[in-house]
């Protein structure tokens, strides 16, 4: 069941992690990338007061599938969780990686 609750937006985890927010006197963790309900990406527009519906993981950490922004009512609802981003040259270095395995197995197999 869905709840409704107000926190502040404070601060951001590691890369691909949750928000911190102030809640009823005390800091939570706020992770809308769970439920898809941000983008992380957009991560700076998240700061401030925010009324959020969602559910709790534990008395901690809720888990917001919909923010309504007080401030100007702006509805946010289920996009799309970003995916992490591998550069060029690690897909590159990867790649060589898993030729010189198979390689390797097609010479210790023959």
């Amino acid at each position: 069941m869905a709840e409704q609750i107000t926190a502040t937006i404070i601060g951001f985890g590691p890369p691909y992690s949750e928000c911190y927010a102030m809640h009823e006197g005390r800091k939570i963790a706020v992770d809308p990338f769970v439920t898809g309900a941000w983008d992380w990406e957009n991560r700076s527009n998240l700061l401030g007061t925010w009324q959020m519906r969602g559910r709790w993981y534990n008395e901690d950490c809720f888990l917001p599938d919909t923010f309504l922004n007080q401030t100007n009512l702006k509805i946010m609802k289920n996009k799309k969780h970003p995916k992490p981003r591998v550069s060029g040259l690690a897909m590159i270095l990867i790649a060589i990686a898993g030729l010189i395995i198979v390689a390797a197995l097609c010479i210790y197999f023959q």
